[in-house]
């Protein structure tokens, strides 16, 4: 007889509420509940708001996740510029080396024309060609010192990269810890919310309207969980340096 006495009133009362905020036909269906559905109902109620904390937890955590990818962006940034450092050092220690040994072969050649020029004191071109030897070691030893000068400086901007390298996969091994934690705590989470909501769903005389809501944000919250699968395999293939 109750539930025939609200199927009577629905029109009357479905524009109306109480003074709390709920339908008069969300009161009288509850009212023809038994207390085991009434219990289910009530937490039905509850997890409404158990699912908007968790949402709100989603979101900060798709904002979070934002920051691991600029720190990655930061290192492979960070590794370029080692590589771009090394290869520098490379071919500047190739061209010193080459200037070295071409100052070898012009002292050489230099002690080889002074012996000459000794020995013929009247040659007055080789005296010559000893003044032009002079003059050619004077500007490739002036050439090697500084060569010599960028190669220490450029030692020491390789070695604050290293420094800075190591720090960035420090800070990035820091944060893809506590990415995975995170990410598993989570998994978890909306796995329990996911099994509240499978018991919630199975109730009877749910309005119409909460039941879509449920529906509804049962969707949401399993395209933000592959949306996480997606990120969190992301992160997984990022190669250790």
């Amino acid at each position: 007889m109750a539930a025939s006495g609200y199927h009577h009133n629905r029109d009357d009362d479905a524009g109306s509420v109480t003074s709390n905020g709920t339908s008069h036909r969300l009161t009288n269906a509850i009212g023809v509940l038994s207390d085991e559905e009434g219990r289910d109902f009530q937490e039905f109620r509850r997890s409404l708001g158990i699912v908007g904390s968790f949402t709100k937890q989603m979101v900060k955590l798709a904002v979070d996740q934002l920051k691991p990818e600029f720190e990655r962006m930061a290192l492979e940034a960070a590794g370029k510029a080692l590589d771009s450092k090394m290869i520098t050092i490379e071919k500047m220690q190739q061209d010193l080396n080459r200037k070295e040994q071409e100052l070898k072969r012009l002292n050489v050649e230099k002690r080889l024309l002074q012996a000459k020029f000794e020995k013929e004191k009247i040659n007055r071109d080789l005296s010559s060609i000893v003044d032009s030897k002079e003059k050619d070691i004077r500007k490739l030893e002036a050439e090697i010192g500084g060569l010599r000068g960028r190669l220490r400086k450029t030692h020491e901007e390789l070695k604050k990269e290293r420094e800075r390298a190591v720090t960035e996969e420090q800070k990035r091994v820091e944060i893809e810890n506590k990415f995975t934690s995170e990410t598993d705590r989570l998994k978890k989470e909306l796995d329990r919310v996911k099994g509240l909501l499978g018991q919630i769903r199975s109730a009877k005389n749910v309005g119409d309207e909460e039941t879509r809501k449920l529906r509804d944000r049962e969707k949401e919250l399993v395209h933000e969980m592959e949306e996480l699968k997606k990120q969190y395999a992301l992160r997984r293939r990022i190669p250790l340096r």
